[in-house]
C-alpha cells in the first residue's frame, strides 16, 4: 500500500516485512497519513502471469500483484496522478533479505495455525509445506498462488518503476528503522515527534514479529535455504548494500543479527551511491534546519535585548559582532548550537551593563519549569526555545 499526507507533500511506500505495519500506523495515527491505494484495481487478474495463476476468489484479492510489484502496481493505474509522486517526497524501508524472507514464512505459519487458518484466503496449497521453514523455501513454487505471496517478490522489484529504476527519494533501513524514520519525518516537516513513547516503550502497532527467532535465524537456515537466498534475492544484496555470505560455513559462524554491509566508497552500485547521496542531502536538510532554527532564536534574543537594554558605548561593537556572528548561518558549528543557553547567559552577563530594574535573582521558567535565569531577560529568551521541551 501507498500512503500519503498532501500537506507535508510526502508519500510513504510500504515495502511488505520491513516494518511496514509499525509505520503506517504511526504515520496514520499521528501524522495524518492517509491510503490511496486500498480501491484503486477492481480487476487483479492482469497482475498474474496467465489465468491459471488466479484462484476464483483472490481475483479481488488486494495482495496480488505479482507481476509489477508495489511501485509498477500503483503507477499503473490510470487515476494516480504520476506528477504527485514525482513531485513528493517518497520514502520506504529495506531489509536484510535473510531475515526478510524468514519474517514472511513466520506471518504464514502463525496464520495457518489453529483459529488463524481462515486469514490466508482460499489456500489449496499442501499445509505440510508450512511446518518447516527450510521445506517452505524448498517448495516455494508451490506455495506462490496464496494471497500473501510477498515472500517470494525481491525488494527490488516491488520498488523499481517502469523504467527499471529505483526512483525513491530515501530508502531506509529495517535495522535502523527509529532513527531513520524520525529523521524523515523531521525532514519532510514534522514539527514534533508525538509517538516517542512508542520507542521509548518499545511498542510495536500490530507487530507480530517472532523476534526471539530472527535472533537465532543463522540456526535456522540449511545449506540448500541459504544457497537459494543468495540467488534469489541476490539484488537486493547488491542494491541495498547488505552483506551476503558467499559460503554457508561463514554464514553459520559469523552472522550477526541485522548485520548491515560495510560502507566501502569503491564497491557501490549505482543505486547504492544514489541512496547514499539522499541520506547525505537528508542530513544537511536537517541540519540546515537547525541551523535556521537558531537563527530565529538568536533574531529573537537580540531584538529584546535591543528594544530593553541600554548598551554601553565601549560594548557596542563586541555586541554588534556578536550579533553579526549569530546572524550568520556559516559561522555557526554544531558545539555553538549545543550550548545555546550557555551563550545567551553569557551574551548577557558579559557584554552590557544590566538596567537597575533587572534584578539579578534567579527565575524558574514557567513554562518548562526547568530552565533557571538568572534575570526576567534570560527567561524571556530562554522562552522562546523550550517549546519543544516536556
Amino acid at each position: 500500500m501507498v500512503f500519503i499526507n498532501d500537506e507535508l507533500k510526502a508519500i510513504y511506500i510500504h515495502n511488505p516485512k520491513c516494518g511496514g505495519v509499525y509505520i503506517r500506523n504511526i504515520l496514520c495515527e499521528f501524522y495524518g497519513f492517509k491510503s490511496i491505494t486500498e480501491n484503486l484495481h477492481n480487476n487483479y487478474s492482469i497482475f498474474f502471469d496467465n489465468d491459471n495463476d488466479i484462484h476464483l476468489d483472490e481475483d479481488t484479492d488486494k495482495h496480488t500483484i505479482r507481476k509489477l510489484g508495489k511501485i509498477r502496481y500503483f503507477l499503473s493505474h490510470q487515476d494516480v496522478n504520476k506528477e504527485v509522486f514525482k513531485n513528493y517526497f517518497t520514502f520506504t524501508f529495506v531489509r536484510n533479505p535473510y531475515e526478510r524472507l524468514y519474517s514472511a514464512y513466520s506471518y504464514l505459519y502463525r496464520n495457518l495455525s489453529g483459529n488463524n487458518l481462515l486469514k490466508i484466503r482460499n489456500t489449496s496449497e499442501n499445509k505440510d509445506f508450512f511446518t518447516d521453514f527450510n521445506i517452505f523455501v524448498e517448495n516455494y513454487k508451490n506455495v506462490n498462488n496464496i494471497s500473501y505471496f510477498h515472500s517470494f517478490i525481491t525488494q527490488y522489484d516491488q520498488l523499481v518503476d517502469f523504467s527499471n529504476n529505483i526512483n525513491i527519494n530515501y530508502i531506509g533501513k529495517m535495522e535502523n528503522l527509529n532513527n531513520e524514520f524520525i529523521n524523515i519525518l523531521f525532514y519532510i516537516g514534522v514539527k514534533e515527534i508525538k509517538h516517542v513513547n512508542y520507542i521509548f516503550n518499545n511498542i510495536k502497532l500490530n507487530s507480530t514479529e517472532d523476534f526471539s527467532k530472527i535472533n537465532n535465524i543463522k540456526d535456522i537456515y540449511n545449506q540448500e535455504t541459504f544457497n537459494f537466498v543468495n540467488e534469489f534475492f541476490k539484488k537486493d544484496f547488491e542494491i541495498f548494500g547488505y552483506k551476503k555470505y558467499n559460503n554457508f560455513d561463514k554464514f553459520k559462524k559469523k552472522y550477526i543479527k541485522l548485520e548491515k554491509q560495510p560502507k566501502n566508497p569503491y564497491h557501490y552500485t549505482l543505486t547504492n551511491l544514489y541512496t547514499e547521496v539522499n541520506l547525505i542531502k537528508l542530513n544537511m536538510k536537517i541540519q540546515e534546519n537547525i541551523y535556521i532554527e537558531q537563527k530565529k532564536i538568536n533574531q529573537h534574543l537580540f531584538h529584546i535585548i535591543e528594544t530593553n537594554i541600554p548598551i554601553q558605548n565601549q560594548n557596542l561593537v563586541n555586541f554588534n559582532n556578536c550579533k553579526n556572528d549569530f546572524n550568520n548561518l556559516s559561522n555557526i558549528k554544531e558545539s555553538f548550537i549545543q550550548t545555546n543557553l550557555i551563550k545567551i547567559e553569557n551574551v548577557i552577563e558579559n557584554l552590557f551593563t544590566m538596567n537597575k530594574s533587572f534584578k539579578k535573582l534567579k527565575y524558574i521558567c514557567k513554562i518548562c519549569n526547568i530552565f533557571v535565569g538568572f534575570n526576567i531577560l534570560s527567561i524571556t529568551s530562554h522562552k522562546y526555545t523550550c517549546k519543544s521541551l516536556p
